[in-house]
């Protein structure tokens, strides 16, 4: 992509260069200048179509293999087997107090999502994917797993704004195998898998669901019982 916006400049500039002399050699000086600012304005013109082209054509090849990993969840099933209140993970804990902590507090910093006011639960679910799906991608990986609230609108790469909706990360994820928790050791799962792990969302949260890529699936409801008091860092 780099050579091909480097040969558009060069070329360009080249067919800038060329009418701007020939104009002067050939036209009225007045003349020249008007050909010459035209000949400007139209390879800007030019530029810019296909830069949008370019972009728009990476972020539909972007959109399809994000539609293709989302395939891999399409259609896919959650059987949740446990809900526990929790205590706020140790690393958010800690990047929690940096803020805290901070001996600048006009320092320009990244949005944070406020922590201290989450209401954080231990979660056991297995996932299900789709039986028979032909899916591009046969793995699927839980780093991109997140829940969203249940009334949260289905993602859409082209044309769509997600920042409004509220993504929540799987902490302290673990694999459940025989009884048995263990951190995952592979990139990526073929099949169903039973998970434990920890999520932190806003008080008064109830409902939410799966989120991989494009594809949202399954149902957690978080009883009222965990309506714990707001973790505070030590």
């Amino acid at each position: 992509m780099c050579a091909k916006f480097t040969y558009l400049i060069l070329g360009s500039l080249f067919v800038f260069v060329v009418t701007t002399v020939a104009a002067f050699v050939y036209l009225e000086w007045w003349q020249a200048i008007l050909a010459s600012f035209g000949t400007f304005l139209f390879l800007v013109f030019v530029a810019k179509q296909v830069v949008r082209s370019t972009f728009r054509n990476f972020r539909k090849m972007a959109a399809g293999m994000f539609t293709q990993k989302s395939a891999t969840l399409r259609g896919a099933t959650v059987e949740v087997h446990a809900v526990r209140p929790a205590a706020m993970p140790e690393a958010v804990r800690d990047e929690l107090r940096q803020v805290i902590d901070a001996d600048d507090a006009d320092a320009e910093r990244e949005p944070t999502p406020d922590y201290a006011g989450y209401q954080w639960c231990e979660v056991e679910a297995t996932v299900f994917p789709q039986a028979g799906d032909n899916a591009t991608f046969a793995a699927w990986d839980v780093e991109s797993l997140v829940l969203v609230p249940i009334g949260a609108p289905k993602l859409e790469f082209l044309g769509s704004d997600d920042s409004e909706t509220p993504q929540f990360d799987l902490l302290n994820v673990r694999v459940v195998a025989d009884g048995v928790a263990k951190e995952p050791q592979a990139a990526g799962f073929a099949g169903p898998q039973r998970l434990r792990f920890t999520v932190g969302v806003p008080r008064g949260t109830r409902l939410l669901k799966f989120q991989y890529f494009f594809e949202q699936f399954g149902r957690v409801e978080l009883p009222s019982t965990l309506g714990l008091p707001p973790a505070k860092p030590r």
